[in-house]
């Protein structure tokens, strides 16, 4: 149950980004640095809010194998792993940081 509950959610995010951005390739690489990088963010999300919102402290991956947490937390993580690609496309659309890299000027 453990790993359904950590793994599992980030495919779901992995899946909306590539349906909603038709654009993008299902390249192995690049997919697997996709995932990981949801994986992340969507068990650190689900942890504050369950830490923070719910109150619920000194929670440990032993707690996934007791069912009615792992509901309670699989379900918090399916939900922030179908907001996570659209609030990320949100603050890519409307925030951009771009860089300019110019040669450095060196006189020997």
């Amino acid at each position: 149950m453990e790993m359904i509950g950590l793994f599992v959610p980030a495919m779901f995010s992995v899946w909306i980004k590539h349906k909603r951005n038709t654009e993008l390739t299902w390249s192995m690489p690049k997919i697997v640095f996709e995932y990981g990088i949801y994986v992340f963010v969507n068990v650190f999300i689900t942890t504050c809010i369950i830490t923070y919102a719910l109150g619920i402290s000194g929670v440990t991956s032993d707690a996934l194998t007791s069912f009615p947490f792992f509901t309670k937390y699989t379900l918090i993580a399916l939900v922030m792993a179908i907001l996570v690609p659209y609030v990320e496309e949100i603050v890519s659309k409307y925030f951009k940081v771009t860089m300019t890299v110019r040669p450095k000027d060196e006189k020997k």
